[in-house]
């Protein structure tokens, strides 16, 4: 019994990290893009920003819950 909520834990928990990051995506999107001048730079910097992330993420040697 306490494997199969851990289970939903950490379902939950990735549920709630894919849904924050749909929310933020496109509020950043939204509101950088809001006049043309900043679509470009904006884009770059999040593609930026994720890229990093990622890296950081899968060179770690431990494996991490999310």
């Amino acid at each position: 019994m306490l494997k199969f909520q851990y289970i939903i834990k950490i379902v939950f928990i990735n549920f709630i990290a894919i849904l924050l990051g749909f929310f933020l995506a496109i509020n950043l999107s939204t509101i950088l893009g809001q006049s043309g001048d900043w679509g470009v730079l904006s884009a770059g910097l999040i593609t930026a920003v994720l890229e990093t992330i990622s890296k950081i993420l899968y060179t770690t040697k431990k494996k991490l819950i999310f």
